[in-house]
């Protein structure tokens, strides 16, 4: 008998039992939380290697985006994903462009883990000796914050250089080595991977005071509808970075992903943010000289108040519990 000709004939008591039984069953359903995350850079990638993947009635679905930020966002902005794992200019991008949003996570400083560099037998030596040269860059990311600001620091522009845009995938240190590009703007892991064979760092982001930082970001329908989802998604961020803090060696799974050294990938693994840090007034005024030097420089079309898609509401959850 089909659950239609049951409905029809049982009695009404015992209908209410199977509705009651059905409709407890739906709500067991675990909520899926849709994280877009880098290979490269990416905290969700490595969840399964603590058992972090599956937490409080959650499962994480990490959606792997070889295309980079610009990727991620547009799938954001689409509602394709939940969250999205990037870096400190990746939400200053997504809200000129429109998309609906809020920071709901920052990690601790990452000063090491991009930098300006150039090849080991390079005559460039310091910031200023980039004046002039080709200075390889994605645009609209940390990378081009970090060769604007390192500029900065000595009076000089991207005026002063000349700004080359390679095809995304491109062999970085090849390119240097080449004589195609004189220096290139890069992050962990694939950084400590050129270092390892013989790219030389001119400057990162703590030598100049500013320590980047990993954020992340959840739609507004994500928080409207998945809260508790989000919620256990940071608590789950707060676990996995302090567990890969105090076991960098553990996070092989990264080498497995880019193919490269385990022994290269530990040297990124000791780099990384050592777990996440409450929103504050610091890191949203942090942004916002981000996305006032982006606007003075044409990066972005409008200027930007940051603070309307930052929310501490979930500073709590970013505690790691033991």
């Amino acid at each position: 008998m089909n659950l239609f000709r049951f409905f029809a004939f049982a009695k009404p008591a015992a209908a209410a039992l199977v509705l009651f039984s059905a409709t407890t069953a739906l709500a067991a359903d675990p909520v899926t939380l849709r994280v877009a995350t880098s290979d490269i850079y990416g905290v969700a990638n490595t969840f399964p290697a603590n058992g972090d993947d599956k937490a409080d009635g959650v499962v994480f679905e990490n959606l792997r985006f070889t295309g980079g930020v610009p990727a991620m966002l547009a799938a954001l902005k689409a509602g394709q994903i939940d969250v999205a794992e990037v870096g400190a200019a990746g939400p200053i991008i997504s809200q000129a462009a429109g998309a609906e949003f809020k920071i709901i996570a920052v990690t601790q400083p990452w000063p090491k883990g991009e930098a300006i560099i150039v090849a080991e037998n390079s005559p460039i030596k310091t910031i200023e000796d980039l004046r002039g040269k080709k200075v390889a860059y994605s645009r609209a990311t940390n990378a081009q914050w970090l060769v604007i600001h390192a500029l900065q620091s000595k009076g000089l522009t991207l005026k002063d250089i000349d700004s080359t845009f390679l095809p995304q995938g491109t062999n970085l240190l090849a390119a240097l080595k080449a004589g195609v590009i004189d220096a290139t703007a890069y992050i962990d892991v694939p950084l400590a991977a050129y270092e390892a064979q013989g790219a030389r760092r001119i400057v990162d982001h703590g030598d100049l005071g500013f320590p980047i930082a990993l954020q992340f970001l959840a739609s507004d329908d994500a928080i409207k509808t998945k809260k508790e989802a989000v919620a256990a998604y940071v608590r789950q961020l707060a676990k996995h970075l302090a567990w890969a803090h105090a076991n960098p060696e553990k996070r092989d799974a990264v080498a497995k992903i880019l193919h490269l050294d385990p022994a290269v990938v530990l040297t990124a693994e000791k780099r990384r943010p050592a777990g996440l840090r409450p929103i504050d007034d610091a890191i949203i005024a942090s942004n916002q000289e981000i996305a006032d030097t982006f606007f003075a420089e044409g990066v972005i079309p409008k200027k930007l108040v940051v603070e309307s898609v930052f929310t501490k509401e979930f500073n709590a959850d970013a505690q790691p519990v033991n």
